[in-house]
């Protein structure tokens, strides 16, 4: 299983680079994050005015510097947490939660969790600590999106941040979309970028 451990330590990618599971491309927001990986298309806008590529195709997913946070978006299954598919994503998220915290080894009372509702409506679990062996606090999101798990990790790597961790998390989450098929991006004269499936 990919862990959030991971999250906070394998990073990687671009500004236009591609791989064979995603593609990155500056947009009017900040960085535009599209994965066609099979079984997995999705995209995320990710806010932000300053980027750099972390890794670039040395790993299997996307991760960036973005306004003094290192980001990483790593997709689990619902079916690795010996989950069934039938059950509710409170109970899902709060399982991603408890599988995360014991791999730490860390203590709810050091992590501390939240379960809330994002404005377009999907449930999703929020949580901060400091990982073994790191010294940064790392933040982290996580909704659920039919069989899949989609985890965002923010780790503080510089200051000052424009925008509030969780804030931050919240509105990558937001812009989340996932199709059956393929995605294809193409941009308008006005910078706004347009997809088809």
């Amino acid at each position: 299983m990919i862990t959030l451990q991971r999250i906070a330590i394998i990073l990687l990618l671009t500004c236009s680079v591609a791989s064979a599971e995603y593609t990155m491309f500056k947009s009017r927001k900040g960085m535009l994050v599209v994965s066609n990986n099979p079984g997995l298309h999705f995209l995320l806008d990710v806010p932000g005015e300053s980027f750099r590529p972390v890794g670039v195709n040395e790993a299997p997913y996307p991760a960036l510097e973005a306004d003094g946070y290192f980001l990483q978006i790593v997709p689990g299954t619902v079916a690795e947490l010996k989950m069934s598919a039938n059950a509710s994503d409170r109970d899902i998220l709060a399982a991603q939660y408890k599988y995360e915290t014991d791999f730490q080894k860390t203590s709810p009372e050091n992590a501390p969790m939240k379960i809330s509702t994002l404005p377009n409506g999907k449930a999703c679990i929020t949580w901060s600590m400091i990982p073994n062996g790191t010294t940064h606090k790392h933040y982290f999101l996580c909704f659920r999106s039919d069989d899949r798990i989609i985890s965002i990790c923010a780790a503080d790597i510089a200051e000052p941040k424009p925008t509030a961790p969780f804030q931050f998390l919240e509105s990558i989450a937001e812009s989340f979309f996932r199709s059956p098929n393929q995605l294809k991006v193409s941009w308008d004269e006005a910078g706004d970028f347009h997809y088809t499936k």
